[in-house]
C-alpha cells in the first residue's frame, strides 16, 4: 500500500513460505471500528495457530 504521495505504508509478501504483513500504521488504534484494520489481527491470529 502506498500513501498519495507515493511513501510505502505496507507490505505484503503473498508467495512468502510463512506469513509476511508489515504495515507503517497503528491498525490497533480503529481495530475496534474498522474491520480492516480488524482483519491485520485476525490474519496474524490464523497464521500464527497454521504455523504455530
Amino acid at each position: 500500500a502506498r500513501a498519495a504521495d507515493g511513501t510505502v505504508e505496507a507490505l505484503e509478501l503473498a508467495e512468502a513460505r510463512a506469513w509476511f504483513t508489515a504495515v507503517q500504521w497503528h491498525p490497533e488504534d480503529t481495530a475496534h471500528e474498522d474491520g480492516a484494520q480488524q482483519g491485520i489481527f485476525d490474519a496474524l491470529v490464523r497464521a500464527a495457530r497454521a504455523h504455530g
